[in-house]
Protein backbone atom coordinates (compact mmCIF):
# COMPACT_ATOMS: atom_id res chain seq x y z
CA UNK A 1 0.00 0.00 0.00
CA UNK A 2 1.35 3.48 -1.12
CA UNK A 3 2.24 6.32 1.84
CA UNK A 4 -0.45 8.77 2.45
CA UNK A 5 1.05 12.05 1.57
CA UNK A 6 0.70 15.00 4.32
CA UNK A 7 1.44 18.99 3.02
CA UNK A 8 0.72 21.64 5.45
CA UNK A 9 0.83 25.11 3.74
CA UNK A 10 1.94 27.64 5.77
CA UNK A 11 3.05 31.49 5.55
CA UNK A 12 6.73 30.99 7.29
CA UNK A 13 8.42 28.86 9.67
CA UNK A 14 7.58 30.40 13.13
CA UNK A 15 9.83 29.15 16.05
CA UNK A 16 7.04 27.61 17.83
CA UNK A 17 5.70 25.50 15.04
CA UNK A 18 9.02 23.74 14.49
CA UNK A 19 8.85 20.93 17.47
CA UNK A 20 5.39 20.13 16.08
CA UNK A 21 6.41 19.78 12.70
CA UNK A 22 9.82 17.86 14.05
CA UNK A 23 7.35 15.36 15.76
CA UNK A 24 4.51 14.52 13.10
CA UNK A 25 7.48 14.49 10.41
CA UNK A 26 8.36 10.77 12.86
CA UNK A 27 5.62 9.53 11.85
CA UNK A 28 6.35 6.28 9.89
CA UNK A 29 2.59 6.19 8.25
CA UNK A 30 2.81 9.03 5.84
CA UNK A 31 5.16 11.34 3.90
CA UNK A 32 5.07 14.78 5.45
CA UNK A 33 6.02 18.13 4.03
CA UNK A 34 5.57 21.62 4.82
CA UNK A 35 5.37 24.25 2.32
CA UNK A 36 6.13 28.01 3.77
CA UNK A 37 5.26 31.08 1.66
CA UNK A 38 8.05 32.84 2.98
CA UNK A 39 11.50 32.22 4.87
CA UNK A 40 10.42 35.18 7.02
CA UNK A 41 8.41 38.55 7.41
CA UNK A 42 9.65 42.04 8.27
CA UNK A 43 7.72 42.00 11.02
CA UNK A 44 8.88 39.01 12.79
CA UNK A 45 11.97 39.45 14.52
CA UNK A 46 12.89 35.84 15.72
CA UNK A 47 15.39 33.50 14.38
CA UNK A 48 15.19 30.19 12.94
CA UNK A 49 18.45 27.44 12.75
CA UNK A 50 18.15 25.17 10.44
CA UNK A 51 19.96 22.46 12.12
CA UNK A 52 16.31 22.73 14.49
CA UNK A 53 14.31 21.63 10.70
CA UNK A 54 14.42 17.65 11.23
CA UNK A 55 11.49 18.13 8.50
CA UNK A 56 10.83 18.23 4.54
CA UNK A 57 9.98 21.28 3.19
CA UNK A 58 10.21 24.02 0.59
CA UNK A 59 9.89 27.65 0.28
CA UNK A 60 7.93 29.29 -2.35
CA UNK A 61 9.29 32.62 -2.23
CA UNK A 62 6.93 35.59 -3.53
CA UNK A 63 3.86 34.22 -2.84
CA UNK A 64 2.75 36.65 0.52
Amino acid sequence: MENLKVILITNLIAPYRIPFSNTISKESSFDFKVVVLSERERNREWSIFEGDIKFDYNILNGWH
